[in-house]
């Protein structure tokens, strides 16, 4: 028994060192500004990244887009897009807040991309596969609105620990009271 309480305790005590980092989605908008040519709001959404951590997305997803801009079937998901590059590929989350990012993903030259707070603070789509038709706007983190969903939803490592241990030291009690009780005889 003390050996399961001394491993149990050593357990407990090297997963609450690690931190559990919960999968955040992380959804976007941005509407045209100066120098956009197609009036109205991009929206999508941002995958694989973790709250309080700095990473790369793992998917970008356009959830919509103005019909001016005239896509030319270029997929909803960014990473999808043929000879897609990434010139950028980084959001800070802290708190259930994007406190940064810098994503820029270009496909066949200037045929699609997609800005987020890139170069020169700017929020960018065009999918039209000429670069002559875009939203667009330069005003940085002003410009766009994130919303992070899904923070929190993971226990930490420990918690769990710790309600193994309690129900494993329960079960113990148990069986030793049982065990000790078989022996006795009840007088009635």
């Amino acid at each position: 028994m003390k050996l399961l309480f001394k491993i149990a305790a050593v357990a407990a005590l090297s997963l609450s060192a690690v931190s559990a980092q919960a999968a955040v989605l992380v959804h976007f908008s941005f509407s045209n500004g100066a120098p956009g040519n197609v009036a109205g709001t991009v929206t999508g959404t941002i995958t694989g990244l973790s709250d309080n951590a700095t990473g790369a997305a793992t998917g970008v997803f356009l959830d919509s887009y103005p019909a001016g801009l005239n896509n030319v079937g270029y997929s909803s998901d960014v990473f999808a897009w043929p000879s897609v590059f990434f010139s950028e590929n980084s959001f800070t989350l802290s708190n259930g807040v994007v406190t940064a990012s810098e994503f820029i993903a270009q496909a066949n030259g200037s045929g699609a991309q997609l800005w987020l707070n890139g170069f020169q603070s700017t929020n960018f789509l065009n999918v039209d596969g000429t670069d002559s038709h875009y939203v667009w706007n330069q005003d940085g983190a002003a410009g766009i609105t994130y919303t992070v969903t899904g923070v929190g939803g993971a226990p930490e490592p420990a918690s769990w620990a710790m309600l193994i241990l309690g129900f494993g030291m329960a079960g113990s009690a148990l069986r030793r009271r049982r065990s000790a009780g078989a022996g006795r005889m009840v007088l009635a």
